[in-house]
């Protein structure tokens, strides 16, 4: 279905309608020890690449950064120097600044999950405790002196939001004219001599499988009964016991007889059964058609919410400032 291979990107983009008012400030974070160590790993995550160089990190803090955002590009040597110029990054140890050039001072890890889905989950490292605490305030004081307006993040995706509007209606409409046509061929079968209901079809069904199931069960023992008989003639032979070999042949023949009426009776029940089952189908067809449509009219419905929530947000934009969930940050010893 078309819906499920655009509904990922609607997820994403919606996030970015999120305001921020609230800066994490330093007094206000939370630095948590953990004993468990971690193993230090660099690059793309996926890959799992262990870190190389002369510099071995002691520690890394884990933190989650609310919002869809612009990030820099965290090895460029411009943010590099902004972040080691800032107030905070100035009382980083020589011996950190070294590192941080190695360019493998960081990790971004995606997102936090399901039900946090707007937080950017980050690993920094630090040569020692104090310098991974340090360089946790340091990546914030950066977010808090390069605060981007939302407006730039809401300006190029409310065009996307818009397309996906007319591409939700467009599917809208195509669906709506198919659940018509569904309901008009179940209205039209439902007016047949068959049945006159959902429900009376469903029973006949019903009354059919019993039926055709009784004449399985009866066609089995007539087939039963001629192999028996097949096998018997088989051992008497043709010359023997010729008064037997005449009564099996008289019973084969009206079993046989017998088994060709049970199988024309099946083949006229299930053309019956064909026959009751099509509105049956058609019913469970419109069932499908309307969960479909009643899916596509509430995305339609919460994309047009997030329309006027991003409309409204570029006509009073705010500073999306760095936010820290929960104010917590974990360190953790690296090994």
């Amino acid at each position: 279905m078309k819906t499920q291979k655009t509904i990922m990107l609607v997820i994403t983009l919606a996030l970015c309608a999120t305001t921020y008012v609230q800066a994490a400030s330093e007094s206000s974070l939370q630095f948590i020890t953990i004993d468990k160590p971690i193993q230090w790993v660099a690059g793309e995550p996926d890959r799992g690449t262990l870190a190389q160089g002369d510099i071995h990190p002691t520690h890394a803090a884990t933190l989650y950064l609310k919002g869809k955002r612009i990030l820099p590009d965290f090895k460029d040597s411009k943010f590099i120097n902004s972040l080691l110029s800032n107030s905070e990054g100035q009382q980083l140890s020589k011996k950190q600044v070294e590192f941080i050039n190695s360019e493998v001072y960081f990790r971004q890890e995606g997102d936090f999950g399901k039900s946090k889905y707007d937080h950017y989950q980050f690993k920094l490292y630090g040569v020692s405790k104090e310098d991974t605490e340090q360089m946790v305030k340091t990546f914030i004081q950066y977010f808090v002196e390069n605060a981007q307006n939302d407006s730039d993040v809401i300006k190029p995706v409310l065009p996307v939001f818009q397309e996906q509007l007319v591409f939700y209606k467009t599917e809208l409409s195509e669906l709506l004219q198919k659940d018509k046509e569904i309901s008009d061929k179940l209205k039209e079968e439902l007016r047949s001599e068959i049945c006159s209901s959902i429900e009376e079809a469903q029973r006949r069904f019903s009354d059919f499988n019993q039926k055709e199931n009784a004449l399985f069960v009866e066609s089995a023992g007539i087939k039963a009964q001629l192999e028996e008989i097949g096998q018997t003639l088989d051992r008497i032979g043709q010359d023997d016991n010729k008064t037997l070999r005449a009564k099996l042949e008289e019973k084969m023949n009206g079993l046989n007889i017998e088994l060709a009426g049970v199988e024309a009776k099946s083949r006229e029940s299930r053309m019956w059964g064909s026959r009751i089952m099509r509105p049956i189908h058609l019913s469970n067809k419109l069932e499908k058609s309307k969960a479909e449509v009643d899916f596509v009219k509430n995305e339609v419905s919460q994309i047009e919410q997030i329309i006027e929530q991003l409309k409204s947000q570029l006509a009073k934009p705010n500073m999306m400032q760095p936010i820290i969930y929960e104010n917590e940050i974990k360190v953790f010893p690296v090994k």
